[in-house]
């Protein structure tokens, strides 16, 4: 029998300044279980501390997770589809990351969103009608796959299993439209903002999904755990996704083609973790023009950056001193 794990909560190095906890799941490369564990961890997060708010942002336009946490893959993405879908559930547009981003870009009157309004509970999406409906569409499936036995089988395996998502998770919805949404997002990091006050509209994309979570954790920052699933692409939705985050988690398997992929990988997040830093000039050539280019070009975009008085330290970069 396997031995459950506890989680134990690291709380040394933590500032005065009290802020949630935050992790992001990216690796480059597909495949090595980026969704499978975020879900597991965050779940078993929520049982192992009741007491704390677990908040999972879908930032892949596969929305897996938020189909594993609103029922399974069947009826799970049947309702994260409906809510990609349903305008009319938030007063802002749809409860999922893509209707939040646009709210919040397009939003130029000064006045916070509601960010709360975007969240669903998985909770209220596992009911006993639910669980009915799910094992008979299960039921259905197996049974014509194996017969009466399979019918049975998949009865007891979907929606009527005994799983409820815990009641302290939030889920920010994922979205099949955040590839058709990155040609607006470059757009309006690459603006010039007309606006009186100084606006870097470079910072403030990369920034949105950001200030969502600050947002809803404002009245009790400590009180809240994030964690984010990405998109193995690094475009500007994963972008916003790393830049939301203080820990980053990546997964990989025990092999040569996962080991080249943290490489590539560690080369790609040491601009995010400087986005505050690096000069917005500097900044928008190294993320736009490296996309897509092969090792020896990156190496020389670096080297740019090295000759403007940037140096790779490991974990970062930071300006040499004068």
């Amino acid at each position: 029998m396997a031995q459950r794990t506890t989680i134990t909560e690291d709380v040394s190095g933590r500032n005065e300044k009290k802020k949630p906890r935050s992790y992001v799941v990216w690796n480059n490369k597909g495949g090595v279980g980026k969704t499978r564990l975020t879900y597991d961890v965050a779940n078993e997060y929520a049982l192992q501390f009741p007491d704390k708010k677990i908040m999972i942002v879908d930032m892949c336009p596969q929305a897996n997770i938020s189909s594993l946490f609103l029922g399974g893959w069947t009826r799970g993405l049947k309702l994260a589809e409906e809510l990609m879908q349903d305008a009319s559930s938030c007063k802002y547009g749809t409860r999922t990351v893509c209707g939040y981003i646009v709210a919040e870009l397009e939003n130029h009157t000064g006045i916070p969103l509601d960010c709360s309004e975007f969240l669903v509970k998985p909770e209220d999406y596992y009911s006993e009608e639910g669980g009915k409906e799910g094992g008979k569409e299960e039921g259905k499936e197996g049974g014509k796959e194996g017969g009466k036995e399979g019918g049975k089988e998949g009865g007891k395996e979907g929606g009527g299993s005994k799983y409820c998502a815990p009641s302290n998770i939030w889920l920010l919805c994922g979205d099949h439209n955040l590839d058709l949404i990155c040609p607006f997002l470059e757009e309006e990091s690459r603006r010039i903002s007309m606006r009186k006050e100084s606006v870097d509209n470079f910072r403030k994309v990369h920034h949105v999904l950001r200030e969502f979570i600050s947002q809803v954790t404002k009245e009790s920052p400590e009180d809240w755990v994030i964690f984010v699933d990405t998109n193995p692409a690094f475009t500007i939705y994963t972008r916003i996704a790393l830049c939301s985050s203080d820990e980053w988690i990546c997964p990989f398997n025990p092999d040569d083609f996962s080991l080249n992929s943290i490489k590539v990988t560690q080369l790609s997040s040491f601009v995010i973790s400087n986005l505050s830093s690096l000069p917005p000039s500097i900044l928008r050539t190294y993320v736009y023009q490296s996309d897509g280019l092969p090792t020896s070009s990156r190496n020389a975009r670096r080297k740019n950056l090295q000759r403007e008085g940037f140096r790779h330290h490991g974990r970062g970069t930071r300006r040499d001193p004068a």
